[in-house]
């Protein structure tokens, strides 16, 4: 059924990551970073219950993040599960390059180094 399903594995860095999250509706990990990046997108989350979950214990205790833990698992909560709606600035500052900027520009102010 996976050969004819919607499913496209990407296992190269041909296609840029945020063009996949754009074109995508969930994402299935572990433990990245790109995960709460993937959020950002919209996108419904699944994450696989292996080892490096426990770094993502506080998405799914904010409900924002189920956890499958076999393959029939993971396909019922794909075709029947919901996407919670998320705000993005839970994990997310706005405004990123002024936010660096305001930062680099404290740092020097302050004459701290940056190691």
């Amino acid at each position: 059924w996976l050969v004819q399903a919607d499913v496209r594995v990407i296992d190269d860095d041909s296609i840029p990551l945020y063009q996949l999250f754009a074109e995508s509706k969930v994402q299935v990990g572990v433990n990245s970073t790109a995960i709460f990046e993937g959020l950002n997108f919209g996108l419904k989350t699944i994450l696989l219950n292996l080892p490096g979950i426990e770094y993502m214990e506080y998405l799914v205790k904010e409900h924002v993040a189920q956890v499958v833990t076999s393959p029939a698992d993971l396909v019922e909560e794909i075709r029947n599960g919901t996407t919670p709606q998320i705000q993005t600035d839970r994990f997310f500052k706005r405004d990123s390059l002024n936010n660096i900027r305001q930062a680099v520009d404290k740092l020097l102010s302050t004459g701290t180094s940056v190691r």
